[in-house]
């Protein structure tokens, strides 16, 4: 029976944009965790693996300490799995007691397959697409229950909430590194039974846990400064510094994030920073991103309707009416930036100026703001990403301009005047352990 899972991007290319430009689906955050680490932690000592363009692999290889490989020859022993869909510990055993040529099937979509030649089904240019009609329907078995599979950024942001608190049970009965916390000294905490933080965590005076809406969860190595007011559910991961201000339900501040001023159930993926005062309410904010001071985005349309999110696919109805911005790796904002209900900003743009840009989906490796755009020069965009990189202990490697390179030739039809062809993101494979 194969017992490794490879995580797949199998959705339409544009499924997780514009986080998705620079990592695999899987390897997004939404709770504490991302869907790469709650498929290790259920797997136990089965491997998992990535299935990622080459210089993405690369990129995780070497910032991750993930191992790579040329040769794809270990996916002919595995089980290939939508890494859209959230593994619960029903659907991961599922997988798990998958036979050889067998496959999971949702909504007319293959969740999971296990092929006689994994490296052949992936290689035949029609991988991605994932019908069902690819495999014997006698060997099909349909997700029956809730089943929790996310395409658009918003669905991560508006589940947020109850992955957190799913995250917490998860925490409190498996990591055993993790103790509740004690009111102390200038410290409020109410519900703390619903609060657990990591020994390693450092909590000045004159901050509040308030975990009566959901749990609060502090990883490893988190500072939270005096004048800190954290509401339930919300995840502080591990190297966090929080400089005051108030971190509203539903949040997610990723590993090594410095964050102030005012956030409402809002992802940051890692490596960011808001350091000062400014609004962030129903937002994605990718790894290494700067917000300059005041920076606000809009949650919320004047109407009260529901708010459309413009991509490179086209505009997308998201059905909800709170809807912040969504802003990929490497972005940059200068002070006072306005940014519109539902703006998607794409990798390595800066925006400056102050002020609100008329457009709403701002591509990427773009330099400018309200008063207009042009394309920001890739060797510059480089040199603003080491000067930044070695602040957070990384450093600019070869790998990571190797994605700089790739990703500016990627997205270089966003940047024209007419609309791409979204299956022009569809990605070569390489395989990542």
């Amino acid at each position: 029976m194969p017992t490794t899972v490879w995580l797949v991007d199998a959705g339409d290319p544009c499924d997780g944009y514009p986080l998705t430009l620079s990592r695999p689906f899987a390897m997004l955050r939404c709770g504490f965790f991302t869907t790469w680490q709650r498929w290790r932690h259920y797997m136990g000592e089965d491997r998992i693996g990535l299935i990622a363009p080459r210089p993405i692999a690369d990129h995780y290889a070497e910032i991750r300490t993930i191992r790579s490989t040329e040769s794809p020859g270990p996916v002919d022993d595995a089980i290939l799995v939508d890494g859209r869909y959230w593994p619960s510990r029903d659907f991961v055993q599922l997988v798990r007691d998958l036979p050889l040529g067998g496959a999971i099937e949702h909504e007319g979509r293959l969740v999971a397959v296990a092929p006689d030649n994994a490296d052949a089904w992936l290689r035949d240019g029609r991988g991605h697409r994932w019908e069902p009609d690819r495999v014997d329907s006698s060997h099909i078995t349909p997700l029956q229950g809730e089943t929790v599979r996310f395409t658009h950024l918003w669905e991560l942001v508006d589940a947020n909430p109850r992955m957190i608190e799913e995250d917490g049970h998860l925490l409190a009965k498996e990591w055993p590194s993790m103790i509740d916390v004690e009111p102390g000294e200038g410290l409020t905490v109410y519900a703390p039974e619903q609060v657990l933080v990591a020994e390693s965590a450092q909590i000045d005076a004159q901050v509040c846990l308030d975990a009566r809406e959901g749990p609060i969860l502090i990883g490893e190595n988190v500072r939270i400064q005096a004048h800190t007011r954290i509401e339930g559910p919300a995840a502080i991961c591990n190297g966090v510094l929080l400089c005051g201000g108030k971190i509203r339900g539903g949040t997610t501040i990723g590993p090594h994030c410095r964050v102030g001023g005012e956030v409402e159930q809002s992802i940051f993926q890692a490596y960011s920073n808001k350091y000062h005062d400014g609004f962030i309410g129903h937002a994605y904010v990718g790894e290494w991103v700067n917000l300059g001071a005041l920076t606000t985005n809009s949650d919320l349309k004047n109407n009260y309707g529901p708010v459309r999110v413009t991509l490179p696919m086209g505009q997308v109805d998201t059905g909800l009416t709170k809807v912040g911005c969504f802003l990929g790796d490497h972005v940059k904002t200068g002070i006072g930036t306005l940014l519109n209900t539902g703006t998607v900003v794409g990798f390595a743009t800066n925006i400056f100026g102050g002020g609100m840009p008329r457009i709403k989906h701002i591509p990427s490796f773009m330099w400018g703001g309200a008063h207009g755009f042009e394309e920001f020069d890739l060797e510059r965009a480089k040199k603003v990403a080491a000067a930044a990189m070695p602040r957070r202990g990384r450093e600019f490697t070869a790998a990571v301009e190797a994605m700089f390179d790739f990703l500016s030739e990627r997205t270089k039809s966003h940047r024209a005047e007419e609309p791409p062809d979204h299956h022009e993101f569809a990605p070569s494979y390489r395989i990542t352990s």
